[in-house]
């Protein structure tokens, strides 16, 4: 599997991946909507949640972003992404962090750093969220509890899943009155949440 970024700073920029089935990447058409879309109005702030090889988030540094944060916990996927972002950050020095714990601890921290940043930059961070899709139960239950039960975030959440194999467009759409926008490709999407 090849996975390059696809614009900005580091276009053409080829990412280490790990072997076999320990990441489900972000398709290129999707990634491709998202940010020529967002191109003209970036965030300050992009946490990529469950980052894999960090693609998502290398390509919002790659494409302007001030800063980005990584998060993700299984070691052998966490030595590919520590990697990629060596070597993105070995072409232009570039503002990110790397976390390797599961999003559910890190979210706690997360929320004491975001609340002492201000206003603006709260206002303008994304949480990029895609979590393994066959998690239905456990990626509501995570955003329920830290999202929509509660009013400090107030940027956007970004959320990737698959009609067939996650938590549906539908379902969103139900949950939530603040969908903005839809990017799709086949049968997996992102939706745009704003808080």
């Amino acid at each position: 599997m090849s996975i390059r970024i696809l614009g900005g700073l580091f276009k053409g920029l080829e990412l280490s991946v790990p072997r076999g089935d320990r990441i489900r990447p972000t398709s290129v058409m999707l990634r491709r909507k998202i940010f020529d879309s967002f191109q003209s109005n970036l965030p300050f702030l992009f946490v990529d949640c469950f980052a894999g090889t960090g693609s998502v988030g290398l390509e919002a540094l790659s494409r302007g972003v001030e800063e980005v944060i990584f998060i993700e916990k299984d070691k052998n996927v966490f030595f590919h992404l520590e990697k990629n972002c060596a070597k993105a950050n070995g072409k232009i020095e570039v503002n990110y962090q790397t976390v390797k714990m599961p999003f559910e601890k890190y979210i706690l921290k997360f929320k004491d750093f975001y609340l002492s940043r201000e206003e603006t930059t709260q206002k303008r961070t994304v949480i990029f969220f895609d979590p393994p899709y066959a998690l239905h139960q456990r990626y509501e239950q995570l955003l329920d509890e830290y999202f929509f039960k509660d009013d400090w975030f107030t940027g956007a959440l970004w959320i990737e899943s698959d009609d067939k194999k996650g938590l549906s467009l539908d379902h969103w759409k139900e949950k939530t009155m603040g969908i903005s926008k839809v990017f799709e490709h086949g049968d997996n999407f992102i939706c745009i949440i704003n808080f």
